[in-house]
């Protein structure tokens, strides 16, 4: 008589699939904190280096920026990419963004 396998495989297989989902959840929160920071960061220079001289308006802290991020991040409808692009593909698009907004942003300085 054959006995089917122990439950204690079954759980290792369960606890892995568990913890692996744990890890890239962790993953994903890091990557859109470290996404909304980079976004305030650029939000906060270009507010120096246009509105503050301009309009006289006061500096606007790195936690104000971050605030609006999420704000227009989250009234903004999300982006939809092709079902081929890969993951790695959509964060490098994601992540560079902000360095060429900001470039653009540097270029147009010079002509204040």
């Amino acid at each position: 008589m054959k006995f089917p396998d122990p439950p204690a495989a079954e759980a290792k297989d369960g606890a892995y699939t568990v913890g692996h989902s744990i890890g890239t959840l962790i993953g994903v929160i890091v990557v859109i904190s470290v996404l909304v920071l980079l976004r305030a960061y650029v939000i906060s220079t270009i507010w120096e280096w246009y509105f503050v001289p301009h309009f006289g308006v006061q500096h606007l802290p790195m936690i104000v920026a971050y605030g609006m991020s999420l704000l227009v991040g989250f009234m903004v409808p999300i982006r939809r990419y092709a079902d081929s692009t890969k993951a790695s593909k959509i964060l490098e698009m994601e992540f560079f963004a902000p360095f060429v907004v900001l470039l653009m942003a540097w270029i147009g300085t010079f002509f204040m």
